[in-house]
């Protein structure tokens, strides 16, 4: 697998969707918007000696779940949907892998 490179993370990250929610860092995509280049290279040397040791570290595989209400009776577990917020960096390091997968498979 090719090395991530810091335009990378940059270019990676804004493909994902811009949300308002926070993962289970308290992080938003909107703050993260805006120190994107700062970080991109540290990232992109996590991102790799975690490819390279194929170990992900603990912190990027945590996810908070939420119940979120939908209609009905309040008291039906049916009428509730989970809801998990993971951290962006996880899905940074998700999405570039599985990209990188997707070109290898293709060729």
């Amino acid at each position: 697998m090719p090395q991530i490179t810091p335009n990378q993370v940059i270019s990676t990250f804004k493909e994902l969707k811009e949300k308002k929610s926070c993962d289970y860092m308290d992080l938003s995509s909107h703050f993260m918007k805006n120190i994107i280049e700062l970080i991109s290279s540290p990232l992109s040397h996590i991102f790799n000696r975690s490819i390279e040791t194929g170990v992900v570290p603990k912190k990027l595989k945590i996810s908070k779940v939420h119940y979120v209400f939908q209609s009905g009776s309040i008291d039906e577990k049916n009428n509730y949907r989970l809801i998990s917020l993971i951290s962006l960096f996880g899905k940074l390091i998700e999405k570039i892998v599985c990209n990188h997968a997707s070109i290898f498979f293709i060729v």
